[in-house]
């Protein structure tokens, strides 16, 4: 998996010594490095995409690392403060920094604080929120304790294998699907218009009937039965459940 990156300082020497580092790391991607954070800030603003690590210095002439941190806060996950000057770490916590680069810093100081953070990216992509109740809450799911999701109007309910209830939360199936669409893991599938099921919770097969690992048993509805067979046979190849 690529993370990434952008890096803004004034020193040309501090952006070489931090672009070095990211290259020393397969699973980062530098999209910029800029001794001019007043230029990089339109394009922070114009990418569709959250970047995954902006390293910034502090002090800079024209426009500081913390007031450029808090127009592109929304457009950073994780942020990483690089300065010579340890007394800015209350303001950085304010901003929700991820970690801190203490100048001068080595490889092994940029590795060990980079992949702590990528250990916590990956953690975060086994969850999925759901808004819930009328007031704008969320809940986490972990999506592999996922066994099925039903239809129910404007509502959708989750099964686990944690929860002996199932959730209940506001959203519709197909939004619920491209949500988990944007993560790798694990692989499911629409049953019927009411029903995804999830591989890893499928106890077996008997005719179009699925049985569940938390006792639920779906019929395959009938629109969906030829991508159901093909995708099952496929996920099966020659094995028994």
């Amino acid at each position: 998996m690529n993370y990434t990156c952008i890096v803004i300082d004034d020193d040309p020497y501090a952006v070489e010594h931090l672009t070095d580092c990211i290259s020393q790391m397969p699973e980062l991607t530098l999209l910029k490095a800029s001794t001019k954070p007043e230029l990089v800030l339109n394009e922070i603003l114009q990418i569709p995409k959250a970047v995954d690590f902006l390293f910034t210095d502090i002090e800079m002439p024209n426009l500081s690392g913390f007031e450029l941190v808090e127009q592109v806060r929304n457009k950073v996950k994780n942020l990483v403060l690089v300065t010579g000057h340890p007394e800015y770490a209350l303001k950085g916590y304010d901003l929700q920094a991820a970690a801190y680069l203490l100048k001068p810093f080595s490889f092994k100081h940029f590795h060990l604080a980079v992949n702590k953070l990528i250990n916590l990216l990956e953690i975060e992509k086994t969850f999925i929120w759901f808004k819930v109740g009328a007031l704008s809450q969320q809940i986490k799911v972990n999506i592999n304790t996922i066994i099925a999701i039903e239809a129910m109007g404007n509502y959708i309910k989750i099964y686990t294998n944690t929860n002996e209830m199932p959730y209940i939360v506001h959203s519709s199936l197909t939004i619920a699907e491209n949500k988990l669409r944007l993560k790798l893991k694990p692989v499911f599938i629409r049953l019927n218009k009411s029903f995804l099921i999830f591989e890893n919770h499928i106890v077996k097969r008997e005719g179009d009937k699925i049985y569940m690992s938390n006792g639920l048993i779906e019929t395959i509805g009938r629109t969906y039965k030829a991508l159901f067979n093909s995708w099952f046979n496929n996920m099966m190849g020659g094995k028994s459940i």
